[in-house]
């Protein structure tokens, strides 16, 4: 086949792929939009469930791809009898892991609800219970990409969009069930994407099999898991580590502005996939493949004007998906973009060098992905705090005229919950755009006090205070004792609204977090790309599967 022709195959089949991505993706989204009708607290465990869901399916990964390759390697009845075999082993062991984990959850089930926030255990189960599709799903893929049959990939993805929409309408916005019914929506969409996708491939799992050496599969499996994994992980920790530390009341917005930025991942996606066997195809014949540098081309355009995009109007996402409360998280879209844009590259890059079997570099993936959950997690617990630190007042004179002039009733409280010495300073003149250090520590001392105790919300306290409507109604839901310190330190931005930063601002360094390992990921995994290594042989790569062998 001519450069040229290989060129126009694979820009028409990832050309398919990215129009299947942005339509699926268009109607996931649409599955957002709908399942922000739901409280902002249950809004933020959804949005946490989904990114369990994409952790969940890394161990599925290095299945897929390895399924994927042996799928292209398998040219012969042998070959395609072992592929069969292996496939329904493979369909047995993760159905068994997955009975294991359900009992897993069965046994931790409280404080699984507890350190997610869930009001509603069955949000956990339906969690759980996607498990079984999310271990099967990714091997009837691979199947399919081994195959190149990216027209049903496409359209797996297309309907698997449609019809969790679907599912998430009716349960939340028909039904109201908030997380847990956006959970069971999610869990009828893998249910029918797994049916489907198993459907399209049962010639190749339901054939008669012969027996399997596994030594090679394992060989392979653990870094072609480990490889993608680390960026699904990177991708996906960043949420399920704000739901744990951060209040719950807050964690909506996060969930809707990373939304937005993990769709840079998604639309970029399909470049990889189409790239991976085309590149494994090339090396099994000795033959040059230019996929590589195209997808890592395409990747770099689609991602980079994404992320311009979101930059220069970065309220219009939020305004097409979400209601007009979750503007005031548009500032933190633009950075969630482009901290989102190195790990497109890095996939691209990542993936070619598994592709062509070049494991060295698993290990240094590895060392970045712990490094970053435990940078992750210093700066989530410093950042979650709801108590006022030095550098948390916008606008000192504020709040001091604010304290010490203003006559509507939570003002009034605010200066009696002040103490003696507080008030003393307080009463002085000051002049300039900053406080007295003396006066400044005494006032954050006394309003932590306030934020550390119980609600002082009364409706009659709060006349004159234009208070928000999510704040009102979820002071009115709100159960968890320890959700209280947000909620003060919230009334607090409400009552005085120029002299605090917003208790949103913590979420940057966040995402800064992100952008920073995203870098590191893709210098090293570029160092990999770089290196010299010895010469391909000319002669065919040994085949994949390995001949077979006696019972």
């Amino acid at each position: 086949m001519s450069r040229n022709s290989t060129r126009l195959a694979f820009f028409r089949q990832s050309g398919w792929m990215v129009i299947a991505a942005v339509v699926g993706g268009a109607l996931m989204y649409a599955v957002h939009k709908a399942a922000s009708r739901m409280a902002k607290e249950e809004y933020g465990v959804f949005a946490t469930m989904l990114q369990m869901l994409t952790l969940m399916t890394i161990p599925a990964i290095g299945l897929q791809t390895v399924v994927m390759r042996q799928t292209v390697a398998a040219t012969t009845d042998p070959l395609r009898r072992q592929l069969s075999q292996a496939v329904r082993r493979l369909l047995q062991g993760t159905g068994l892991i997955w009975l294991v984990g359900l009992l897993a959850v069965g046994i931790w089930q409280g404080r699984l609800v507890e350190s997610f926030k869930a009001s509603n255990p069955a949000t956990i189960w339906l969690t759980a219970a996607w498990g079984l599709w999310v271990f099967w799903l990714p091997i009837y893929v691979g199947i399919l990409q081994g195959q190149q049959n990216f027209l049903w990939m496409g359209w797996v993805s297309i309907l698997g969009g449609a019809t969790r929409l679907a599912a998430i309408i009716v349960f939340v916005v028909w039904l109201g069930m908030q997380a847990a019914g956006a959970c069971l929506g999610v869990l009828v969409q893998v249910a029918l994407a797994g049916i489907l996708a198993g459907w399209l491939t049962r010639r190749v799992w339901m054939s008669p099999g012969e027996a399997v050496a596994w030594g090679d599969w394992r060989k392979r499996v653990i870094p072609l898991t480990l490889g993608p994994g680390v960026i699904t992980y990177m991708m996906s920790l960043d949420m399920i580590v704000v739901q744990y530390f951060f209040p719950e009341i807050l964690t909506g917005y996060y969930a809707a502005a990373g939304t937005i930025g993990r769709a840079l991942v998604f639309l970029t996606a399909p470049m990889t996939q189409v790239m991976f066997p085309k590149v494994a195809e090339s090396l099994a014949r000795s033959e040059k493949s230019n996929a590589a540098l195209l997808a890592l081309g395409a990747t770099a355009l689609i991602g980079g004007g994404a992320a311009l995009f979101c930059t220069v109007l970065p309220s219009l996402p939020l305004r097409i998906i979400y209601d007009p409360s979750y503007l005031r998280i548009a500032w933190l879209v633009p950075w969630f973009a482009w901290c989102m844009a190195p790990l497109t590259l890095g996939s691209v890059l990542v993936n070619n060098l598994l592709a062509r079997e070049r494991y060295r570099m698993v290990g240094w993936l590895v060392v970045i992905a712990l490094g970053y959950a435990a940078a992750l997690i210093v700066v989530c617990q410093r950042q979650s705090s709801p108590l006022l630190a030095a550098g948390s007042l916008a606008d000192g004179p504020a709040l001091v005229a604010g304290l010490s002039r203003d006559a509507r009733p939570a003002a009034v409280h605010l200066r009696s919950r002040l103490s003696a010495e507080t008030a003393r300073l307080l009463s002085g003149s000051h002049t300039g755009r900053s406080l007295p250090p003396e006066l400044e520590q005494a006032l954050l001392a006394d309003l932590n006090g306030v934020i550390s105790g119980p609600c002082f919300f009364e409706e009659r306290r709060f006349a004159g205070v234009n208070l928000s409507s999510v704040l009102r109604e979820f002071i009115a839901r709100n159960q968890r004792a320890s959700a209280w310190p947000a909620v003060n330190r919230l009334l607090l931005e409400e009552v005085f609204p120029a002299a605090f930063k917003p208790l949103n601002d913590r979420f940057l360094p966040v995402v800064q977090t992100l952008g920073l390992f995203g870098l590191v990921l893709v210098a090293v995994s570029l160092g990999f790309t770089l290196r010299r290594r010895p010469a391909e042989s000319a002669t065919r790569e040994k085949a994949l599967l390995p001949t077979p062998v006696p019972e």
